[in-house]
């Protein structure tokens, strides 16, 4: 002999429950992305999984650092001359997801032409397909998801 078992879901406060998770994890998200990416650049990494340190300066951009030209360390390889670059990140929440930019031209000479003589990329956003967040982004996106998520069903 079975047991037959019937469940009543209410859809609708499921499905407003989701929503306000997922609006609250693209306000966090948004909230903190931006200080998680520059602090990986800042500190000579690629916010990108698999791309790991950038790659050392020229030896004849070394040779202008060591010599005064440029008000910079020759390590850690940081891309904050200015700082006019880092300064262009904008992080936008969108209704389903989160636009991330940077608005001066070098961030394309950076990510994806590749600087210098030798045409150095160093991967400052997933930009590619396939590519995602390093591992330390993605564990605080997992982190901060799950915060939400007992905020606001715990």
């Amino acid at each position: 002999m079975g047991f037959k078992f019937k469940a009543k879901v209410d859809s609708k406060e499921m499905k407003k429950s989701l929503n306000k998770y997922r609006d609250e994890f693209i306000k966090q998200t948004s909230n903190e992305l931006q200080g998680l990416i520059l602090n990986e650049i800042e500190n000579g990494r690629s916010p990108v999984q698999g791309f790991g340190r950038f790659v050392k300066y020229s030896d004849s951009y070394l040779k202008q650092i060591n010599r005064g030209l440029f008000d910079k360390k020759p390590r850690p390889v940081n891309l904050t001359l200015s700082g006019q670059l880092l300064n262009t990140l904008k992080i936008t929440p969108k209704e389903s997801d989160i636009e991330i930019t940077f608005t001066d031209e070098l961030f394309d000479v950076h990510n994806k032409q590749g600087a210098g003589k030798s045409k150095t990329v160093r991967r400052m956003l997933p930009t590619n397909k396939g590519e995602k967040f390093s591992r330390s982004i993605t564990l605080r996106f997992a982190e901060i998801a799950s915060l939400v998520a007992k905020k606001i069903f715990g």
